[in-house]
C-alpha cells in the first residue's frame, strides 16, 4: 500500500494537515505545552532543553505502546499547484531521507506536499527538527507509528497528540497532567 492508502484506511475522516488533525479526531485529542506556563517560544538553551524532554517524552511513552519502535517523520513543503515541490533548504538538511508521499488541497489554490521518511526510534533523534517547529521554522510536522495508529503535531509551542484510542488519551493526559493547558478546552 502507498502512504495515502495507509492514509485513508487509518483516518478516512482527516486529512495529513497537522493544525487539522484535533478537529477531525477531538474523541482522541490531547494537546501538551512545551514549557512551563504555557510559554509559546523559548528564551534561552534551558528552554530548548525542557521543550525536546517533553516532546521526546510523549514521543517516547508513544512508542513503547505500540507493536513496532519505528515511526513516520512527516515534513512539508507548500506551493500553489498540485505538482510536489522540494521542501525548503532547512527542513531539507534536517530530515534528507524523506520522499514526496502525497499532495492535498488544503483550500483553492494552496498544496501542501506531504514528504516522510520511516525510521527506528530513538530518544533525540528529531531534535533538529523539534527545535525549527518550537522557533516557527518549520510547519506541518507530524510524527506516527509505523502503522500511523497514534498520531503527533509539534507546533511553536506545544504538540497535539491523536491518541489510538480515548484510553491512550487518557492515560497520558493523567501521567503528564502538569503539562497540559489551563483553558476550559485544552488549547
Amino acid at each position: 500500500m502507498t502512504f495515502a492508502q495507509d492514509w485513508q484506511r487509518r483516518w478516512p475522516r482527516c486529512r495529513p494537515i497537522g493544525h487539522e488533525l484535533r478537529a477531525c479526531a477531538r474523541a482522541t485529542w490531547v494537546r501538551f505545552h512545551s514549557l512551563p506556563v504555557s510559554r509559546r517560544y523559548p528564551e534561552d538553551e534551558a528552554d530548548v532543553v525542557e521543550l525536546l524532554h517533553r516532546h521526546d517524552t510523549i514521543l517516547d511513552d508513544l512508542v513503547a505502546a505500540s507493536a513496532d519502535e519505528r515511526v513516520v517523520v512527516i515534513t512539508c513543503a507548500w506551493s500553489d499547484g498540485p505538482t510536489p515541490v522540494p521542501r525548503d533548504a532547512a527542513t531539507q538538511a534536517l530530515r534528507p531521507d524523506a520522499a514526496w508521499v502525497m499532495s492535498v488541497e488544503e483550500s483553492v489554490g494552496s498544496w501542501t506536499h506531504l514528504h516522510a521518511e520511516t525510521l527506528a526510534w530513538r530518544r533525540g533523534e528529531l531534535a533538529g527538527l523539534l527545535r525549527a517547529v518550537a522557533c516557527d521554522a518549520a510547519g506541518g510536522v507530524i510524527v506516527a507509528d509505523a502503522d500511523l495508529t497514534w498520531l503527533y503535531h509539534p507546533y511553536d509551542g506545544g504538540g497535539d497528540v491523536i491518541a489510538a484510542s480515548a484510553l491512550q488519551r487518557d492515560r497520558l493526559r493523567t501521567t503528564y497532567r502538569d503539562w497540559l493547558s489551563a483553558h476550559p478546552e485544552g488549547l
